[in-house]
């Protein structure tokens, strides 16, 4: 029977092994790693917008992060990691593995009585997105989806993710008796899934809407396509 692997030290001599050795982390090492990341994100985000996913290279990202190339391969093993992990960040806003339904945003949203309050505080949460620019790295993602497959899968992930959003929404005002007599919960999905579209928030600012003009346009569309009584 083999024998349990005992440590080897630099001469190759075995020595006692330590079965309760951990490993030792640093708490200032892995904030400063999360930091590399953030800016890697960054410049990728930058870089892509700017010249696309395809005409981007890695060694442009380390570039403009100012890091090696290595560095952007350790932390994201290839350019298509990279850029779902930057579609993911974006869309949550932090890299930190908390449930969209349980952010404070979104709490807030489920707590509201009125009608109208919940859709002015999902436009606020749609801003705050489009903000961190998000519809940006989204239309990137769309952009570069015809060029590779495996991008092409990331773009219908990212739709479905957004109709998952929709139909959340629609549900819960539905749950709560919000809806409109003559809307069924997927019509309502489908119009929320519609105006947040990015390609439709693209259009506004290609009209030179601001920030607040696009987000009161949400609130109150969605209110009247939802919830107001037109009859």
């Amino acid at each position: 029977m083999q024998s349990k692997r005992a440590d080897v030290n630099r001469d190759g001599n075995d020595v006692a092994e330590h079965p309760d050795r951990r490993r030792y982390r640093s708490p200032r090492r892995e904030e400063q790693a999360r930091q590399t990341r953030m800016a890697i994100l960054d410049a990728a985000q930058e870089l892509f917008v700017d010249r696309g996913y395809v005409a981007t290279t890695v060694a442009d990202i380390a570039a403009h992060a100012r890091v090696a190339p290595e560095t952007v391969y350790s932390a994201f093993r290839n350019k298509r990691t990279l850029l779902k992990t930057l579609a993911d960040v974006r869309a949550a806003g932090d890299d930190q593995p908390i449930p969209v339904a349980e952010r404070e945003p979104f709490r807030r949203i489920a707590e509201a009585d009125d009608p109208r309050r919940k859709l002015e505080l999902y436009a606020a949460v749609a801003r705050d997105m489009l903000e961190r620019g998000v519809a940006d790295v989204q239309l990137v993602v769309r952009a570069a989806a015809s060029a590779d497959p495996a991008i092409a899968e990331l773009w219908d992930d990212l739709k479905r993710q957004r109709l998952v959003g929709a139909t959340a929404l629609a549900t819960h005002l539905a749950e709560h008796g919000m809806l409109r007599d003559d809307l069924t919960v997927e019509r309502a999905r489908d119009l929320i899934w519609l105006h947040i579209a990015p390609e439709v928030d693209g259009l506004l600012v290609e009209r030179g809407w601001t920030n607040d003009d696009r987000e009161q346009w949400l609130a109150d569309t969605l209110y009247l396509a939802l919830v107001a009584d037109t009859g």
